[in-house]
């Protein structure tokens, strides 16, 4: 898993040292990520989707997550790094069970407003695997907004959509121009033996030319 981050100048050390020595444990964000894990997704899909409890026992704080492009991209972001912000990458091991899917910038506008329904099969297939067909076939069949967002609840929680996101290798063009290949929410917290490297980035990349987009799905 990577992660991008802007942090000042004068706090490039003390955060690099920090997390090498302590790990991830609130992800710096502003505002708190939380999640419910959700086991056996594939077995509440077979039965009353309408009765399922998304909430089961307490959340557990939990932090944002990509490929290595789109966490470069992220603390690239002029708006991060205009006011003085240096971009930081962070790469970390996480264990299956503990990350979920970040639909936010796609997969849920996909599952609730698409005017393209066959491209957006192929291309749900082609970023997420076959197994989220599942879900989302049983979202475009409802009109029931909620409903979709049940299903795509759901369906982040799949092990093998979360699988085949990770190995995805199209370039997204999300929600607010965000760029990935893959998102993730990852629990926390991340150990310091989980750490694989901490590094500054000293050039940010041009930006390259996306795959799919939000837009050619949903106009």
């Amino acid at each position: 898993m990577h992660r991008g981050i802007a942090v000042a100048e004068d706090d490039v050390g003390r955060v690099i040292a920090a997390i090498k020595d302590e790990g991830l444990s609130t992800g710096g964000q502003r505002r708190p990520v939380e999640v419910w894990p959700l086991a056996g997704p594939r077995m509440l899909l077979e039965g009353d989707v309408d009765s399922i409890d998304l909430r089961p026992g307490e959340a557990r704080p939990a932090v944002y997550a990509a490929d290595a492009y789109g966490a470069m991209h992220y603390a690239c972001r002029p708006n991060r790094i205009a006011g003085g912000g240096v971009p930081l990458m962070i790469e970390f091991d996480a264990p299956s069970q503990e990350v979920c899917v970040d639909g936010n910038d796609l997969l849920y506008v996909m599952f609730s407003r698409i005017a393209r329904i066959e491209v957006a099969r192929s291309v749900l297939e082609a970023c997420y695997g076959r197994a989220i067909l599942d879900y989302a076939e049983r979202a475009w069949a409802t009109d029931d907004p909620m409903l979709r967002i049940t299903l795509c609840d759901l369906a982040v929680w799949d092990p093998e959509v979360v699988a085949a996101h990770h190995a995805n290798r199209l370039l997204i063009r999300g929600k607010s121009a965000t760029l990935f290949r893959s998102a993730f929410k990852v629990m926390l917290p991340v150990a310091a033996t989980a750490i694989v490297a901490v590094r500054r980035v000293e050039e940010c990349p041009p930006e390259p030319r996306f795959d799919v987009s939000i837009e050619a799905l949903t106009l």
